[in-house]
C-alpha cells in the first residue's frame, strides 16, 4: 500500500498537482480473492473501512473527507460530487450545469 501511495504522490507532483483524498480497493489474497479491503487515503494517512461494511461506507468517508480537510473536489469528479451533495445529502448547493441538465431531463420524464 505504501508503494501505491508513493507512486500516486510522485505522479501528482510531476503534473504540478496535489493529491486529493482518494479511495483504494485492494483485492483479497489466496482463497479469499473475492474479499477486498477498502481504504480512504487522506493526506498520506490510510483510513481502513471494515470488510464487513458495504463499499458505500467507504464512499461516504471519502466524500466527507473533502469537507473535513477543506479540499476542493477534483475537476474530473466535480459533477459527480455535486450530484451527491444535492441529491444524496440534500445539501443546499447550486447545481452544476450538468446536474441541472440531468434534473431537467428527469422532470421531463415525469
Amino acid at each position: 500500500m505504501t508503494n501505491l501511495t508513493s507512486a500516486t504522490n510522485k505522479e501528482a507532483r510531476a503534473k504540478g498537482a496535489t493529491v486529493q483524498p482518494y479511495m483504494t480497493c485492494v483485492e483479497g489474497q489466496g482463497r479469499n480473492k473475492r474479499d477486498a479491503s477498502l481504504f480512504v487515503n487522506c493526506d498520506g494517512s490510510l483510513l481502513a473501512v471494515s470488510t464487513t461494511e458495504p463499499p458505500l461506507v467507504a464512499f461516504d468517508l471519502l466524500f466527507k473527507a473533502f469537507f473535513v480537510f477543506s479540499v476542493k473536489f477534483p475537476p474530473s469528479l466535480k459533477n459527480v460530487f455535486n450530484f451527491v451533495e444535492k441529491h444524496v445529502y440534500k445539501m443546499s448547493v447550486a447545481a452544476a450545469p450538468a446536474v441541472a441538465s440531468l434534473e431537467e431531463s428527469e422532470e421531463d420524464l415525469m
